[in-house]
C-alpha cells in the first residue's frame, strides 16, 4: 500500500486519504496572470484619462488619433471595468472561489483587445499614409504612437487568453477548496 501512494499524483492520493486538494499549477498561475491584467488594465485606463484630459480644452478636429469626447472615454471607461473584474476574479479564484469571474474578465480583455489593437494600428497608418512629409521625425513620431498606444493592447491581449487557455484546463476547470 507505501509503494502504490508513492506512485500517486498529489490530486489522486489527497483524493484517497480524503484531503483537501492542493491548487494546481494552472489555476495559481491563471489567478496571478489575472491580478497581473487586472493592474495593467487600471493604468491604461488611467493612461486613457490622462490622455482625456490633456486633448478636452483641444476642439475634435485638432485631436488626429481619436475623438476625446467618445473614443478614450469609452475606451477609459472599459479598460478600468475590465481591470476591475481581472483584478477581483485573480484575487477571488486564488482565495479559493470560482473561476467564472475570472473566466469571463479575461476572455473579454482578450477580446475587446484585439478591436483595440486593430484600430489603434489603423489609426497609425492612416496618419503615417496621410502625412504628405516624408520627414524622418513624423514617421518615428507615428511609430511612438504605436509603440505606445499598441504594446499595452498587445500584453493585455496575450495575457487574457492565457489566463482563459489555463482557467479552461481541467486542473483548473474542477479545482475548488474543501
Amino acid at each position: 500500500m507505501t509503494n502504490d501512494k508513492q506512485h500517486m499524483c498529489g490530486y489522486e492520493l489527497a483524493k484517497q486519504c480524503n484531503l483537501p486538494a492542493a491548487r494546481p499549477d494552472e489555476a495559481t498561475a491563471a489567478s496571478v496572470l489575472g491580478i497581473i491584467t487586472g493592474s495593467l488594465l487600471l493604468l491604461v485606463s488611467l493612461q486613457f484619462a490622462i490622455l482625456l484630459s490633456a486633448t478636452s480644452d483641444k476642439p475634435p478636429q485638432a485631436s488626429r488619433y481619436a475623438d476625446p469626447d467618445s473614443a478614450l472615454g469609452w475606451l477609459m471607461v472599459a479598460a478600468f471595468i475590465l481591470g476591475v473584474t481581472s483584478l477581483a476574479g485573480g484575487i477571488g479564484f486564488l482565495s479559493g472561489n470560482r473561476h467564472k469571474l475570472l473566466l469571463t474578465s479575461s476572455l473579454a480583455t482578450g477580446i475587446a483587445s484585439v478591436f483595440i489593437v486593430l484600430w489603434r494600428w489603423g489609426l497609425v497608418r492612416q496618419e503615417i499614409r496621410h502625412s504628405r512629409v516624408q520627414d524622418y521625425e513624423v514617421l518615428t513620431t507615428a511609430s511612438n504612437i504605436a509603440a505606445s498606444s499598441l504594446l499595452p493592447g498587445f500584453v493585455t491581449m496575450i495575457f487574457g487568453f492565457v489566463t482563459t487557455w489555463l482557467l479552461l484546463k481541467p486542473a483548473s476547470e474542477h479545482w475548488q477548496t474543501g
